[in-house]
């Protein structure tokens, strides 16, 4: 590696570390989180395809390519949610925390793969850590300048950086422990327990790695990860040489005159010489107090520092090119005489919150690199001329803990209708009641406010299941204070509509039947677009479907070939065992989507006009799916028990329909419906092929 930094983009960054590879399992962890554009420009680049630029059918794609996943989980700081530009829609867990005496301020993405392998060779594993500086948000991703570092542990390798994760005081405890919802029981355990993803990096790193027993190798420190078991002057004056020279790079400080962290870090490290980035706003001011910059000045051997424009503009070589804001952490320690270029990446600013360690502040993460340059490492930033006065903006440091943001977490069950909240006692004075409404529009009243559980809301189920349908937002008031937009928990989201619930059953039919990615992806433009159209356009063919002239076979061949595609599908999911093969069962069985066998009963129900011969050889063929799925996947009935007889009383129906035919006499149409019904089930071998 040179001595200048590489520059890269980060959304192709994490495209790249995933490949030709599935993702098995994903968790988040960011300080703000903004879910509109998470959805919409950070979830894709997961699943290695391309995907609509309609935003109503790349969601649709995104909700189906979703359940490939085992699980997706992401963390972030409730004080600061952002709620701009869009509610979350999709399936996945939204784990809001609070930290005491900080903010959780760390930035990881924690992928597991499923690598490529021959046809029968065993599926080898990866977990992909992804650190960074970067929150969950438009100008994190594709604004700032960032920086991040991509770790690969493999199975079977040996890694310092499982210790740094694993244990009671690694990484994933110590993010579990934020959420204070979970209870140590069911909660934590299984395939819908609220940690799952965490579950499963674990497992992986424990069954598939080892730890190394020495902390070098060719003299050179292996990666770890930092994640405020110590002070971080206290960290790095333990791992880096003294004598080298120190560079910065931070986007905010403390709020004071004077510059205690950065002389503690000094200590510690003993540089020779250090740097520290001057951090500007859009037109160039220095965003710290003017006190603190002189105090700065002071130190000896310290000089503040800018990194080239050739990193920071928008345009390439245009010195007249608006700048991108800084907002990188790294501390590097460097010696261009002994080759020694070291870094600390990752969240932590040059703050007294982020490196007094995480018992007292912050929850930050940075990964400690020991890199061998291939040319002699020099300064990245250049030194600014200290005769030169800047103009001064101060900033808010962008870590400091709100502590008037409610310590709340709202969680709506979309099959049961049911909304609970969990209200995080705090030392200051707490609320005897509170309010949730959505965009001025009441929902419910807690008179009496309870504390540290999970505890029902009386509201009414039908308007909370309008109010969520396109959106995840509610809103949070406490007497006359203004209200807090909280982002709900959804859990049950099989049963939440989606956009094409107004399919007929013979377009859920035609879906079924698709064999290719390609094919349904397709048929979701086509068919969202025709509904998002505007009503009324007599020159658009969409609006009017075109009605086929076909044949009792095709119309019988074309529902029984759907329905088998369904139970090959179904057969591949609870085959495989995993979580996300259970999840796709339940979508395809029980959910409200539109491609639910569950979506498709209701749709046959209720449409009394079409014809009846179709739709009793449809609900039989659905009765037939369950009746296999009862014969074939016992463990997996037993865990849905309640759904399956919600199904089969639902296709009772059946009954009543045959009732409404007619062959000349009540005998005789008792007597074609028993034969049909038994031969139905007779099962026909394939001809063999004749030579």
């Amino acid at each position: 590696m040179s001595s200048s930094p590489e520059t890269r983009v980060l959304s192709q960054s994490l495209e790249a570390a995933v490949g030709e590879s599935r993702v098995r399992a994903a968790v988040f962890v960011s300080f703000q989180f903004d879910p509109g554009f998470f959805e919409h420009s950070i979830l894709p680049l997961l699943f290695g395809r391309g995907f609509s630029e309609n935003e109503a059918v790349r969601r649709a794609q995104l909700d189906e390519a979703m359940r490939d996943l085992d699980h997706l989980a992401v963390y972030y700081d409730r004080s600061a949610l952002i709620t701009e530009t869009g509610p979350a829609r999709l399936d996945y867990r939204r784990i809001g925390v609070s930290t005491p005496g900080g903010v959780l301020h760390a930035k990881h993405v924690f992928l597991l793969l499923d690598d490529p392998a021959e046809p029968g060779a065993p599926i080898e594993q990866r977990l992909v850590m992804l650190t960074t500086s970067a929150n969950l948000t438009r100008t994190g991703w594709w604004e700032n300048v960032e920086v991040a570092h991509v770790h690969d542990v493999r199975a079977d390798s040996k890694d310092l950086v499982r210790d740094d994760l694993l244990g009671p005081g690694g990484l994933f405890s110590r993010l579990e422990k934020l959420d204070r919802t979970t209870a140590t029981g069911d909660e934590r355990q299984g395939r819908d327990a609220v940690h799952a993803g965490l579950n499963d990096l674990r497992r992986f790193l424990r069954s598939k790695t080892t730890t190394r027993k020495q902390q070098k190798q060719g003299g050179r420190l292996h990666t770890r990860l930092w994640h405020g078991e110590s002070t971080l002057p206290e960290y790095l004056g333990e791992r880096v040489p003294a004598g080298c020279r120190l560079e910065v790079i931070s986007p905010f400080f403390d709020d004071q005159d004077d510059t205690p962290t950065l002389k503690a870090l000094i200590e510690h490290v003993q540089p020779t010489a250090t740097r520290i980035s001057l951090p500007r706003d859009e037109h160039g001011r220095a965003q710290c107090r003017q006190a603190f910059y002189e105090s700065v000045k002071a130190l000896p051997n310290v000089r503040w520092g800018q990194l080239p424009g050739k990193y920071t503009s928008f345009g390439k070589g245009n010195a007249e090119a608006r700048q991108r804001y800084v907002h990188a952490k790294v501390y590097r320690v460097f010696s261009p005489n002994d080759r020694i270029d070291m870094m600390l990446v990752g969240s932590p600013n040059l703050t007294n919150a982020a490196h007094k360690g995480s018992k007292q502040g912050n929850l930050e993460t940075a990964v400690l690199l020991d890199l061998d340059p291939s040319t002699r490492p020099d300064w990245w930033m250049e030194a600014i001329d200290a005769s030169v006065q800047p103009e001064f903006r101060p900033g808010a440091p962008e870590d400091q803990s709100l502590e008037s943001i409610f310590p709340v977490t709202l969680r709506f069950d979309w099959r049961s209708g049911a909304l609970s909240y969990f209200w995080e006692q705090r030392r200051r004075v707490n609320p005897a009641s509170f309010r949730i409404g959505s965009g001025g529009r009441p929902v419910a009243e807690i008179a009496s406010l309870e504390f540290d559980r999970w505890t029902g809301v009386t509201a009414d189920a039908e308007v909370l299941r309008s109010v969520l349908r396109s959106g995840s937002f509610l809103d949070v008031s406490v007497g006359d204070a203004p209200h807090q937009r909280v982002l709900v928990q959804e859990t049950g989201m099989e049963d939440k509509p989606s956009l094409l619930r107004e399919l007929s059953p013979e377009q859920i039919l035609e879906f079924w039947s698709m064999l290719t990615t390609e094919q349904q992806d397709a048929f979701l433009e086509n068919e969202i677009s025709r509904l998002v159209l505007p009503d009324g356009d007599p020159d658009d063919a969409s609006q009017s479907p075109h009605e086929e002239v076909t044949s009792m076979f095709d119309r019988f061949a074309g529902i029984f070939h759907a329905f088998s595609c369904l139970r090959e599908r179904l057969d591949e999911a609870l085959d495989r065992g995993d979580a996300s093969g259970q999840r796709h069962a339940i979508y395809w069985l029980f959910g409200k989507r539109h491609d639910s066998l569950g979506s498709l009963v209701d749709k046959l129900l209720s449409d009394t006009a079409s014809d009846r011969v179709n739709r009793y050889v449809s609900l039989f063929c659905a009765q037939d799916i369950v009746r296999w799925v009862r014969g074939a996947y016992p463990e997996f009935v037993e865990a849905h028990a309640h759904e399956l007889e919600e199904l089969d009383d639902r296709l009772q129906a059946i009954h009543e329909l045959r009732g409404a035919f007619d062959f000349g006499s009540t005998d005789e149409t008792d007597k074609f419906f028993e034969w049909f019904e038994e031969m139905f089930f007779v099962p026909i071998k394939s001809p063999e092929a004749r030579a």
